[in-house]
Formats: structure tokens, C-alpha cells, sequence
């Protein structure tokens, strides 16, 4: 088992935040860091509105994570909680 999946089984988003930090270097564009910062803050909105029984929001919140990180299962599966959740 590779070293990035046994961090990301241990640690979740922690270690896509960790990633995200680390990939983005000095000499980085505020661009890229701006473009980590929204997907996290997406992802926490996303997951808040769950919480706090918003269902439709969270759904609408994950879907736009998802055009961002295309590719990347998560977003998909916590809008599909949202959408269980929404009885839809």
C-alpha cells in the first residue's frame, strides 16, 4: 500500500489539506493557493450544512466541489448523502 492512500485511510481530508499545502511551493501563484483555500472551504461548508440539516445546500455545495476536483470520489459520495438525506 503506497504512502499517500495509507496517509489519506488514516487521516482523510487532513492529509488532502497537507497535500494541497505542500504542492503549493513558495513561488506558487496566489491563484493556486486561493483554488486550495475554496476546495477546503467548500468542503467544510458542504459538510456543515449536513449538520445542520440543509440537505439541498450541501448538495448544491458538493456538486460545485466536484467541477473542481474532477476525478476525486468524495465530493460525489457526500453529495449523495445529501441527496439521501433529501429523500431525492
Amino acid at each position: 500500500m503506497g504512502v499517500k492512500r495509507l496517509l489519506f485511510e488514516r487521516c482523510g481530508w487532513a492529509a488532502i489539506a497537507l497535500a494541497a499545502a505542500a504542492a503549493v511551493s513558495s513561488s506558487s501563484s496566489s491563484a493556486e493557493i486561493s483554488s486550495s483555500s475554496k476546495i477546503l472551504s467548500l468542503r467544510n461548508v458542504g459538510l456543515a450544512q449536513l449538520e445542520e440539516d440543509k440537505p439541498k445546500e450541501a448538495r448544491a455545495t458538493f456538486a460545485r466541489l466536484a467541477e473542481l476536483l474532477p476525478g476525486e470520489a468524495l465530493p460525489l459520495a457526500n453529495g449523495a448523502v445529501a441527496a439521501l438525506r433529501d429523500k431525492d
